[in-house]
């Protein structure tokens, strides 16, 4: 084995910091020792997230220290009870919307911490959504993020979103993602082949290599090709009303709003009090009523993306820049990022 990426995570926001913290930093700490046994290793590339450091306005391509110790909570998830835990969460977020992001943070600390000597990447894309090209244009498996909105949004069971029209959504599509990998790994392994031919391991290259921290890249596009929410409301629903999907219940439009007030007024009437009406037309009909339980769903999304499309940041790019301008023209098309 020469290459190892980790992309494995839970995504899901509200997961239990338990769960949350064995499957992104235990796992981290596995795939490590795992790195560390792996003879002829030339690149270990982390899946990180852009978000993990979502308290600060402005990100740069470095490791942010979390504002506690991933051992302490790792021996805390191994003796505390659930339950507990679960009460105590609020608290150790701190700043952190969620326990995907405040695990995120600590992994890439851990592996800043444990990871000396090993040929290290980490790669943080914003948010992923539906392949731009490869390997057909469109192509999706799930519906995270943005991706189950419109999907709610194309039913016309989507109507009022809480968020920043003005505020920049960082997407990226998941081939631009998989392309920045594949490069960052390449890349990795080629500065490793250049320390290790530099000759005794006690050299100053290799005892550079034993110290120099992960090299991170922000796979962002808000900063290099900017689209806001308000630009995303405006196509989806031009886009929607030409091309409609089966068994729309309402023509598909929904709007941004900066007012919570507004959100939960337009929450009630045009969500909640549809979602009755039509399950008691299901209902007298003989058929089952699902439209209530579609509309709790939607809202328990809605909120868990609110803090998302309602803030705006700036990632810095330079190493992703950099990493590109050191492609070929033929990988640039190839792995174009």
């Amino acid at each position: 084995v020469n290459i190892i990426f980790h992309s494995a995570a839970t995504v899901k926001f509200d997961e239990a910091l338990k769960v949350a913290v064995q499957l992104n930093l235990e796992s981290v700490k596995h795939i490590l020792d795992l790195a560390k046994k792996t003879q002829n290793l030339k690149a270990l590339v982390h899946v990180s997230t852009a978000y993990c450091n979502c308290d600060l306005l402005h990100i740069e391509e470095k490791i942010y220290p979390p504002s506690l110790h991933p051992q302490k909570i790792l021996d805390a998830v191994e003796w505390m009870d659930e339950d507990i835990l679960d009460q105590l969460t609020p608290r150790l977020l701190g700043q952190k919307p969620n326990t995907y992001t405040f695990t995120k943070q600590m992994a890439e600390f851990l592996i800043s911490e444990q990871g000396g000597g090993l040929p290290i990447a980490i790669v943080r894309p914003s948010i992923v959504t539906a392949t731009w090209q490869e390997p057909l244009r469109g192509w999706v498996d799930n519906f995270n993020g943005p991706t189950g909105l419109m999907a709610a949004i194309s039913k016309g069971i989507l109507r009022s979103i809480l968020g920043d029209k003005q505020a920049i959504a960082d997407l990226i599509p998941v081939d631009i993602v998989v392309n920045a990998l594949i490069a960052a790994a390449w890349n990795t392994g080629l500065q490793h082949g250049r320390h290790e031919g530099s000759g005794d391991s006690s050299s100053t290259d290799a005892l550079a290599l034993s110290v120099q921290p992960p090299r991170i890249y922000n796979v962002t596009s808000g900063q290099l090709n900017s689209f806001t929410w308000g630009q995303l409301q405006t196509l989806t629903n031009e886009f929607l009303v030409k091309h409609p999907t089966n068994n729309c219940v309402r023509v598909p439009k929904a709007s941004f709003t900066s007012s919570s007030t507004w959100h939960y007024l337009n929450w009630i009437m045009n969500h909640q009090l549809p979602a009755w009406v039509l399950d008691l037309w299901m209902y007298a009909s003989g058929r089952k009523a699902i439209y209530i339980r579609y509309s709790q769903k939607i809202l328990k999304s809605l909120q868990s993306v609110e803090y998302f499309t309602s803030h705006e940041w700036q990632f810095k790019n330079e190493n992703i820049l950099q990493l590109f301008e050191h492609l070929s023209s033929v990988d640039r098309k190839e792995f174009n990022f």
